[in-house]
């Protein structure tokens, strides 16, 4: 694993405190290969056999991508013992290129879904969908063009095979975490005092832009682009106004209520940034804190206790080991300092977690919980985000993504694990 050293502060300019220690470049992620995506579906259709699937309709970006390499609109019928038919509803010619189904057809509607499942024979099958991302509108016109057929949740069969990488995947992983680095070291380069939340969140998505981030941060429920920059800054760090049990700030308006704000840093401040970059799909986060200034007791004690926490987290991280063990290190660690009440705004909002995994999507299982039973397993790409979120106060946030190895784990995001001094007050 990466080895850090262990000072709060160390000397020199902000940017050179967030740079990689070691090998700067890692090796470009390669295309996933045909033999892969075959693998892949392989994998599902053995599982379909197990739960008694006999035909799987997927609808969901990010799974259509995982199975098919394409995220154009599309649904891809997945027949436990037949071939693999990609219905294309926009840009047939761009999925030829893109996939690598054979029997790939452009497509009007559930129709066409209808008329698939007819010639395979599968009129009375036992259908597979994502019930999560399904509307019932949807299911509803489904079952009434195949009324002899019955359906079934397969999302947690899809989640499932997708929590362990391969080495491609890992990967595009690793670039991401590179590309976040870039990233930081500009949002460094720029935090003064007098420089908007949104003005530092713009400077950092620029820097992400030139340097290969996707531009999009993609999420289960909602598949298509939203924001990844999360900059908060003096109590605003306290605040928590999004979807995340996170410092999600106040955001520029009533309309969208947390992310970046127009407030002014000002001297003294803490800023958190958290932010999610995207790189041929998958995705790294990572969250450092920044002070304008000199570092107050205060400021560097409660960090201190947040990077303890993710040091005890990380110790415990390995194959076999279960989930809730990672959790239960931190939170040990936050209790013997006596912030259990802040810590990840447990107190507040009873929500107990310390990570999630990633991948395709910024949050994917495991959840990092108290009440997880997942076992790590070689491959796995998580982010571990301890942090103290104090109402009226601020906040304190240090998150890193890593995979899980064959005799432990690697830290891939590179900024060194510290409370950043920035002194442009």
């Amino acid at each position: 694993m990466r080895q850090y050293d262990s000072g709060v502060i160390n000397m020199g300019t902000p940017e050179e405190r967030l740079q990689p220690e070691g090998e700067q470049v890692p090796a470009q992620c390669h295309d996933i290969g045909v033999d892969e995506y075959r693998r892949r579906v392989e994998v599902l259709k053995e599982a379909m056999r197990r739960k008694r699937v006999d035909v799987a309709l997927i609808q969901q970006s990010r799974d259509l991508y995982y199975y098919s390499g394409t995220s154009l609109y599309c649904f891809l019928v997945v027949p436990r013992d037949g071939e693999l038919v990609l219905l294309v509803r926009i840009n047939l010619p761009r999925a030829r290129e893109e996939s690598w189904i054979a029997d790939i057809r452009g497509s009007s509607g559930l129709g066409d879904v209808k008329r698939v499942f007819g010639e395979l024979d599968l009129g009375r099958a036992v259908v597979g969908i994502e019930e999560d991302i399904t509307t019932v509108p949807f299911q509803r016109k489904l079952a009434g063009l195949l009324p002899g057929a019955s359906f079934v949740d397969i999302t947690p069969l899809i989640l499932d095979q997708r929590m362990v990488k391969s080495p491609a995947e890992v990967a595009c992983v690793r670039q991401a975490a590179y590309i976040s680095n870039i990233g930081l070291r500009r949002a460094a380069s720029v935090l003064r005092s007098g420089i908007t939340e949104m003005e530092l969140a713009a400077e950092l998505e620029l820097a992400k832009l030139m340097a290969g981030h996707d531009g999009a941060m993609m999420s289960r429920q909602n598949a298509a682009a939203s924001g990844s920059n999360f900059v908060t800054s003096g109590g605003n760090a306290g605040i928590v106004s999004g979807y995340w049990i996170a410092s999600t700030g106040t955001g520029p308006s009533a309309a969208l209520p947390y992310g970046p704000s127009l407030r002014k840093v000002r001297a003294g401040d803490l800023v958190c940034i958290d932010h999610a970059t995207m790189y041929r799909g998958y995705h790294s986060d990572e969250g450092r804190t920044f002070v304008v200034g000199k570092a107050r007791d205060k400021q560097k004690r409660l960090f201190d206790v947040v990077r303890r926490a993710q040091d005890a987290a990380i110790a415990q991280m390995g194959p076999g080991v279960p989930v809730a063990e990672v959790y239960r290190a931190a939170l040990r660690v936050a209790k013997d300092a006596g912030y259990e009440e802040y810590f990840m705004a447990y107190g507040q909002y009873g929500v107990e977690y310390l990570g999630h995994g990633l991948g395709l999507e910024i949050d994917e299982p495991p959840l990092v919980g108290p009440r997880t039973t997942t076992l790590l397993a070689e491959g796995m790409t998580l982010a571990l985000e301890p942090k103290l979120i104090i109402p009226g106060w601020g906040g304190v946030d240090l998150e890193d993504t890593l995979v899980v190895t064959g005799d432990g784990c690697e830290v891939l995001t590179l900024g060194k694990r510290e409370l950043v001094e920035v002194k442009r007050g």
